[in-house]
């Protein structure tokens, strides 16, 4: 594959797994009658959005920034951001027991594992799930070695190619997509447990993740512009965001015309 098609399936599994993450989180909140109160499909600075309305009691937005999805929970006031409420009403995740509390949590990651599995699955059209996984367990392998600096631009992009037209390389970016989806969440998670424990904590720990995407993000920039020049990096960005901001927002548009239910 080239790498214009390459960064389009990237936009385009990028967005499937954001999406699906979200819904998650809807239909547990849905099943044990927690609110959601904000449910956005890419990020934004300010308070600019491309689309913006509410439905029931939650307030639906698209940002501008290409990349990041996030589900507000009532009551899910301890992860640092928000300021914890005078009462607690029924309809808050804290008025809840603590292992419906976990759920409504951690189960949205969880449930990735459902993509995930299927993704894996398709890797290898003439093999096993197992086979898949050892095909993806070599892109993470041949990804660490690039992220350390053991192997350069030219042999990743080398090894990367070489798998892509062997097995099917969009299965393969899926399953990428929802890992680091999994993973970056499940982190978070477990940053705003350690933080009820260790004062600061919080603050140090989203310093370093932070800098850890940006290095990830500096990392397959250099990578794109090393290989194909200003101008062909450029393009497959381009690429990547407008498939991104194209599907977010008929996704949008669908959940703000389909007739109101109890999960969206």
């Amino acid at each position: 594959m080239d790498f214009i098609t390459t960064a389009i399936y990237f936009g385009i599994a990028a967005t499937t797994v954001m999406f699906l993450f979200n819904i998650f989180h809807c239909v547990f909140a849905s099943i044990f009658e927690v609110r959601i109160e904000k449910f956005g499909m890419l990020l934004t600075i300010g308070s600019k959005y491309f689309l913006k309305f509410k439905r029931n009691h939650t307030e639906y937005s698209l940002g501008w920034i290409p990349t990041g999805s996030y589900v507000k929970i009532a009551g899910m006031f301890n992860e640092g951001l928000d300021i914890e409420p005078t009462k607690i009403e029924e309809y808050m995740l804290l008025s809840k027991s603590p292992i419906v509390r976990f759920i409504c949590s951690a189960g949205a990651p969880l449930l990735l594992l459902i993509p995930f599995i299927l993704s894996a699955s398709f890797i290898d059209s003439n093999g096993s799930l197992n086979d898949g996984f050892q095909v993806l367990n070599n892109v993470l392998y041949n990804i660490y070695q690039y992220l350390i600096g053991a192997i350069d631009v030219t042999q990743t992009e080398t090894n990367w190619t070489a798998i892509a037209n062997k097995y099917n390389e969009f299965p393969i970016i899926l399953c990428l997509m929802t890992l680091f989806t999994a993973f970056t969440n499940i982190t978070t998670l477990l940053t705003i447990a350690i933080s009820e424990k260790i004062k600061g904590f919080y603050n140090i720990s989203s310093i370093a993740l932070i800098i850890f995407y940006l290095f990830i993000c500096y990392k397959i920039i250099v990578l794109y512009f090393t290989l194909y020049g200003f101008i062909g990096g450029l393009t497959s960005f381009l690429k990547f965001s407008v498939t991104i901001y194209s599907i977010s927002f008929i996704l949008m548009l669908l959940i703000k015309i389909s007739p109101k239910n109890k999960y969206i």
